[in-house]
């Protein structure tokens, strides 16, 4: 990692500053700790965010391309949301499905989210199975503009579908492919998805650009294999 640690969404040097790749896989280097979590998060004063509108978009839209009754068919459903932040949705999701739980890499937000009774743990999304007793235990992985601020993206959705059930479904919503935004690893091309679909025991319900109101967000959408 670099020494020079850069400043969360100020700097516009963080686009010129030193990648490598991975696979297909393009890694910005700084410190993820430092830069994103302490610098814009944890400095941040605590706030409910705007994003959840769009995660319960999203949400709906999801159940609606799955063929799913947003009452009936996910009243047993075990959710988790990945980069909670606040944990307005899981909060939210608590009236509706069975179970659900939000994870946060920064504790001043896991610690807000608590203050307000909100269902979040402290975790890191590209350590699901390490740290947690989770694996093929979610009916619904959720996540919403999460992977771009992983240090490793792929890595992220391996560990999500690996907590998802077998028969469940993950979801995850992201810049479109090839928007190099200020992120420490961005997506460079829609076919990253296609191969992390190819080697998954998973079956695509959506992966392309999410809604003509949203041009700028992709939705991966897959169904966990039996």
């Amino acid at each position: 990692m670099t020494e020079n640690v850069q400043r969360w969404k100020t700097d516009p040097t963080l686009f010129e500053c030193e990648t490598t790749r991975d696979g297909f896989q393009t890694k910005k280097m700084m410190d993820y700790e430092s830069t994103y979590v302490d610098e814009f998060l944890n400095k941040d004063p605590m706030r409910d965010w705007e994003s959840f509108d769009r995660c319960r978009a999203l949400w709906f839209w999801g159940l609606r391309k799955a063929g799913l009754d947003h009452i009936k068919d996910v009243s047993e459903f075990n959710v988790l949301d990945c980069g909670t932040k606040d944990g307005q949705f899981p909060e939210y999701l608590a009236d509706i499905v069975d179970d659900v739980i939000g994870i946060e890499l920064s504790q001043p937000y896991v610690d807000y989210a608590i203050e307000k009774e909100r269902p979040v743990v402290y975790g890191d999304v590209c350590e699901l199975t390490n740290w947690f007793d989770w694996e093929n235990h979610f009916d619904f992985v959720f996540s919403h503009h999460l992977l771009g601020l992983t240090p490793d993206y792929l890595g992220a959705l391996d560990e999500m579908l690996a907590v998802t059930k077998p028969g469940g479904y993950m979801i995850t919503c992201n810049d479109v492919p090839g928007n190099p935004k200020k992120h420490f690893s961005y997506i460079e091309t829609s076919k990253i998805f296609n191969e992390f679909v190819s080697k998954s025991n998973c079956d695509v319900i959506h992966n392309d650009r999410w809604h003509p109101d949203f041009p700028k967000e992709w939705v991966l959408f897959v169904k966990k294999g039996e």
